[in-house]
């Protein structure tokens, strides 16, 4: 097969003229990662201390330098899963006012959970601008017309709302917004509204009429 190689040109790092970290290789019929996939990464990450991504994709057929990177970020030993206790809840608080939001940095220090776990945990919880009371009815009547024109983008809808999650928006589209919208149609929202084809003319008015009613 004829790989082709290329290389992350990260902006941020060609400013800072940093040197290329990964020579991605295009890989053809990516499949999930095997048990004894993951026990070699391991084995061969700690071999080279957790660097040279390219030479350890080589071991690999199907997995370029970039997923060897990002898997064993998920699965490296010490990783914690499940509930968060109280200290890394402190802990994460105080190297984020340390550090700012370096989430691969604070990961390195905290060593028991991935960026990418600390992250969501900041962002979705500890975040002291997040506000987590009900919604008031501004913020439902202005969900359901950023529905209108986004679509279920909840990341972006969730810019217009400065002391909201993206899950928290989702969460209140889905148990309120939802059905006074669509009512008990079992509607899948991976479509937006300017894609919705296939729909008949009534069910639009439907929807119409619905969005009229929430507003008055």
């Amino acid at each position: 097969m004829n790989n082709t190689r290329a290389y992350v040109k990260l902006s941020k790092a060609k400013k800072q003229g940093l040197n290329k970290i990964f020579a991605i290789r295009k890989v053809k019929n990516q499949k999930k990662w095997t048990r004894e996939e993951d026990e070699l990464l391991i084995s061969l990450a700690e071999k080279y201390n957790e660097k040279h991504w390219k030479e350890i994709s080589k071991m690999f057929e199907n997995k370029n330098s970039l997923q060897c990177f990002s898997r064993y970020k998920r699965i490296r030993p010490g990783i914690i899963k499940g509930s968060w206790k109280k200290e890394e809840d402190q802990e994460i608080l105080r190297l984020v006012h340390k550090y700012g939001k370096a989430w691969s940095k604070i990961s390195k220090i905290l060593n028991t959970r991935n960026g990418k776990q600390i992250r969501d945990r900041f962002i979705n919880v500890l975040d002291p601008e997040i506000r987590k009371g009900k919604f008031t009815e501004e913020e439902d009547k202005k969900l359901v017309s950023l529905f209108q024109q986004f679509g279920p983008k909840w990341a972006t809808i969730s810019k217009y709302y400065p002391n909201r999650t993206a899950d928290m928006i989702k969460n209140r589209f889905h148990s309120s917004i939802k059905k006074k919208l669509y009512g008990d149609q079992n509607i899948k929202l991976d479509m937006t509204f300017s894609n919705v084809r296939n729909l008949s003319p009534i069910y639009y008015f439907k929807i119409f009429w619905r969005i009229l009613l929430f507003f008055n």
